[in-house]
């Protein structure tokens, strides 16, 4: 996609954007050449593509999701979306890459994604069609998160499916969605907005501010795994991941044992990763964070950003066992999640801290799970090299590293029906690879052995890892 500036119109018709957008937008604003919050998606196009049609499904797709084709300025000192005139923009690039093998496309796709968003110029959406004489095209997609999480990357990608499918064949094609084709779901994400609003002028916002207060007052010692390298004195960056599959019995004992706990798998993952953390640092309390949703029926396939990330002071008791752990960390979770409606963006204010530059910010560490709706096929598109269907086309993911860097580590596990894959992304101005891989070994050992109830019955006797 073309990285000219993108005319923009009068701002008389500008919208207000989310708290986290807001602190997304100051953060590109420090970190210009930052691309820690782009979201790349290929996909391998199991089908013969027609480049005329493939530009007529992106412009369908950026009419229906009007929040992929703004741009984002300053209007009277606050940052606002404006609509960007896209009558000469070139929407989707085209490159002949015959001469590359997997890993050069790879690496491409990478380098595709790394390239930074002029957020007040540029669309935040790149698509780049990747030719090769004689076999499958491959499709990039890149989003800036400011507009999207990860709901509504799987949206953008089965929408592009059936507006490609309508526009190759010029019949309908259905676009699985409650709301009409023509149907502009940035009402709905302005409507989202407008209630965050309200409510940090309400009760409600004050009592959750309070919890908060009081959350993040107690002593947390930052998170500080041993690292490879010195840390920076400005926070760098830059990331990669180590990415594997879990087995299929691991995830059935692991939803079996939470069952048999009373406890959600998410707070049986989380609980396990605690533990690694305390295997590898020795603190007992220490602060992760992990995102929450603000979707709801009405809007739970919209493309927008909807999440809000949610720091939990995990406590460790070394005299305790895996059980009480588990207990403390439900009670923690459902906690949070009372008070979800709380900006992250507002919480550091919270804390007496100053903010330390040689650290991303409150949250040092995420953990977050991805459980796809069951009967959900397009889902499995967020799976390495899982076939997926739709409106008639067949796509497979082709998996490269992206979002890199935005922490110092970040976890996410993605559970499908198909499989379920754990991504491990470290920050590589801190950790060498085989760093990273010791983790993420050592995260399902610890899970291996939670389920089987082979795990000490005091904690300390985790200690040491190394």
């Amino acid at each position: 996609m073309n990285q000219s500036p993108v005319p923009v119109p009068a701002l008389a018709d500008a919208h207000a954007l989310s708290v986290g957008q807001e602190a997304m937008w100051f953060l590109q604003q420090l970190a210009p050449a930052s691309t820690a919050y782009n979201a790349g998606c290929a996909v391998v196009l199991h089908f013969p593509v027609e480049s005329a049609a493939l530009n007529r499904a992106v412009r369908q797709l950026l009419a229906r999701h009007s929040l992929l084709s703004s741009v984002f300025r300053l209007v009277r000192g606050e940052v606002r979306r404006v609509a960007a005139d896209l009558n000469t923009a070139d929407l989707v690039e085209v490159r002949d890459v015959s001469g590359l093998d997997d890993n050069g496309l790879r690496r491409l796709a990478q380098d595709l994604a790394e390239v930074p968003f002029q957020l007040n110029r540029d669309i935040p959406i790149r698509v780049v069609l990747l030719r090769r004489s004689g076999r499958e095209d491959v499709l990039v997609v890149t989003t800036h998160h400011i507009v999207i999480d990860d709901v509504a990357q799987v949206s953008i990608l089965r929408d592009l499916l059936a507006e490609y499918a309508r526009a190759a064949t010029g019949s309908p094609a259905e676009l699985d969605s409650e709301d009409e084709p023509e149907h502009d779901d940035a009402a709905e994400f302005d409507d989202y907005v407008r209630r965050q609003r309200a409510y940090l002028g309400s009760p409600k916002s004050a009592a959750a501010a309070e919890y908060w207060h009081h959350e993040l007052a107690a002593p947390v010692i930052p998170f500080d795994i041993p690292t490879d390298h010195p840390r920076p004195a400005v926070y760098q960056h830059r990331g990669a991941e180590v990415g594997f599959a879990l087995p299929p019995e691991l995830v059935t004992a692991v939803a079996d044992a939470a069952g048999t706990r009373n406890v959600t798998p998410f707070a049986y993952l989380m609980s396990v990763f605690q533990m690694l953390l305390y295997r590898h640092t020795g603190e007992t309390r220490f602060i992760v964070g992990y995102p929450a949703t603000h979707r709801t029926a009405r809007n739970r396939w919209s493309v927008g950003y909807y999440v809000n990330t949610l720091p939990m002071c995990g406590e460790i008791d070394p005299d305790a066992g895996f059980a009480e752990t588990l207990v403390v960390t439900n009670r923690k979770l459902w906690r949070g999640l009372m008070h979800r409606d709380y900006p992250a963006a507002m919480m550091p204010r919270l804390r007496t801290p100053p903010r330390d530059p040689s650290r991303p910010g409150l949250i040092s560490v995420m953990f977050g799970v991805n459980t796809a709706p069951r009967g959900d096929t397009m889902s499995a598109g967020l799976l390495p090299d899982q076939p997926v269907e739709h409106a008639g086309l067949t796509v497979t993911r082709f998996d490269f590293p992206e979002q890199q860097g935005q922490f110092d580590l970040s976890v996410l596990v993605i559970q499908h029906e198909a499989g379920s894959y754990v991504k491990f992304k470290y920050n590589t101005s801190l950790f060498d690879p085989r760093t990273a891989e010791r983790l993420a070994s050592d995260y399902v050992d610890l899970l291996e052995r939670a389920v089987a109830e082979t795990l000490p019955d005091l904690l300390r006797d985790l200690r040491p890892a190394n």
